[in-house]
C-alpha cells in the first residue's frame, strides 16, 4: 500500500502538501489539484475499507447530506475519485481553521460564528436532516469569516438508526442508542457553547457514561466576558431531558441574537453560574468511575480521547495557526455606520459594513453593535 507522504502525486491529478487531520479508517490531506488549478482538502480512505456496506454507506450519505444544505451552510463536496488503491472524497478547503481555536476567548469574538451554524443546523433539521457529531472541530471558517458544518459522515435523517458520537458532545438519548433527533444536536450545540465560554467541554477530563446520563454540568465559569443569557443557554441546551430544550435551532438563534444585543454592562465577567442539582442513578446503573469511554449504539467501550490544551496554549487546528486564529477574518455589524472598540488593541470609529479584524494581539475587542 502506497505511503502517503508531502509531494506524493495519486492518480496524475492530486499533488499532497500536508496532512491536516487523521481519523481511524482516514486521512485529510491538503492538496493540489491540477485539473482545477486550486487547493483542495482530500479524504482519502484505503479502498479496503469501503467493503463492508456500513462504511460505504457512510460515506454516500456523507455526500448527499451535506449537498442538502443551502449552498454556504457546509463545507462543498467537489467529488470523489478512485486513484493508487485509494476513495478520495475531494472537498473545498476552507483556510480559516476550525471552532476550537476561540475557545477561551470573549463571547463577541465567536458569536457571529455561532449564529452561522445554528442557522445551517435551523435548515438542516427542517429537511429532516440530524449532523450527531456536532463539535468545533467539524465547524471550518471560510476566507469571508463565515462558519461552515464538515463532517457528515455520521449524519442521518431524524428518526434514523443509533449511532456513535463523540464523547463530549454526545447526548444522553444518543448514548442511550434512541434514534437520531434534532434534539441531538441542540445538547451537541449546548456542548460546544459550554467548551468555548469556559475553555474547556463539560465534565473535562473525567468523561463517563454515567456523568453524561445522569450528573449535570459543573459551573459554567467564562474565561472572558460573556453575556449571561448566552451561559443560561448553554445550560438549557445541556438538560438532560430533550423537552428541557430549547424546541428547535430557529429559538437558539433567537436567544443567541438577545444575547449579543446585551448592553455591555449586562456582559460581566467570569463567574460560576451553577446548574440544578444532579438527579439519582437510576437503578442497576454504574458508579461514576474515570473510565474513558464511547457510546456504540447504547453500549459502552474504552477509548482515548486526547486531553485539550490549556487555554491560550498553541494548537494546530486545520488550515490555521491556533494563536493567530482566523488572520484577516472580518465580522459584519448590524449598525452600519460603522462601530466604536471599547477594549483590546485600540478605540476609534471604523466604517461600515466590514468592522474589524479577529486579532490574537486584542482578543478582547467588542463590538456595541450586533455582530452577523
Amino acid at each position: 500500500m502506497t505511503v502517503l507522504t508531502p509531494g506524493l502525486e495519486l492518480g496524475s491529478r492530486f499533488a499532497l502538501v500536508r496532512r491536516v487531520a487523521e481519523g481511524g479508517s482516514s486521512q485529510v490531506w491538503l492538496a493540489e489539484d491540477r485539473k482545477l488549478g486550486r487547493r483542495v482538502a482530500l479524504k482519502i480512505l484505503d479502498r479496503r475499507v469501503l467493503e463492508t456496506p456500513l462504511a460505504r454507506s457512510r460515506l454516500e450519505n456523507e455526500i448527499e447530506f451535506a449537498r442538502m444544505l443551502p449552498a454556504g451552510s457546509a463545507v462543498e463536496i467537489l467529488g470523489l475519485h478512485e486513484a493508487d488503491g485509494f476513495l478520495l472524497l475531494e472537498m473545498e478547503y476552507l483556510s480559516g481553521g476550525d471552532l476550537g481555536q476561540f475557545r477561551g476567548r470573549s463571547f463577541a469574538v465567536f458569536s457571529g460564528f455561532l449564529l452561522d451554524v445554528a442557522k445551517a443546523l435551523g435548515d438542516a433539521h427542517e429537511r429532516g436532516l440530524v449532523h450527531r457529531d456536532l463539535k468545533c472541530a467539524n465547524v471550518l471558517l471560510d476566507a469571508d469569516g463565515r462558519a461552515r458544518l464538515a463532517d457528515f459522515g455520521l449524519a442521518t435523517l431524524a428518526g434514523g438508526a443509533p449511532g456513535v458520537g463523540s464523547p463530549y458532545n454526545i447526548s444522553p438519548q444518543q448514548l442511550r442508542g434512541e434514534p437520531a433527533s434534532p434534539a441531538d444536536d441542540l445538547y451537541a450545540f449546548g456542548a460546544m457553547l459550554y467548551e468555548l465560554l469556559a475553555g474547556q467541554p463539560p465534565y473535562y477530563p473525567d468523561i463517563t457514561r454515567e456523568r453524561i446520563l445522569h450528573e449535570p454540568v459543573g459551573p459554567l465559569v467564562p474565561r472572558a466576558p460573556a453575556p449571561e443569557r448566552a451561559r443560561q443557554l448553554a445550560l438549557r441546551l445541556l438538560a438532560k431531558s430533550p423537552s428541557a430544550r430549547p424546541a428547535s435551532m430557529r429559538e437558539v438563534e433567537h436567544e443567541l441574537a438577545r444575547a449579543l444585543a446585551e448592553p455591555d454592562d449586562e456582559a460581566i465577567g467570569p463567574r460560576a453560574l451553577v446548574p440544578p442539582a444532579a438527579s439519582p442513578p437510576e437503578p442497576g446503573q454504574p458508579r461514576h468511575g474515570d473510565t474513558r469511554w464511547r457510546g456504540r449504539a447504547g453500549a459502552v467501550v474504552p477509548c482515548a480521547y486526547p486531553r485539550l490544551a490549556p487555554c491560550g496554549a498553541p494548537r494546530r487546528s486545520v488550515g490555521a495557526r491556533a494563536r493567530n486564529p482566523a488572520p484577516g477574518l472580518a465580522q459584519r455589524c448590524s449598525r452600519g455606520s460603522g462601530c466604536r472598540l471599547v477594549s483590546g488593541a485600540g478605540k476609534g470609529r471604523l466604517p461600515g459594513p466590514v468592522l474589524r479584524r479577529v486579532s490574537a494581539r486584542a482578543p478582547r475587542d467588542r463590538c456595541r453593535g450586533r455582530l452577523a
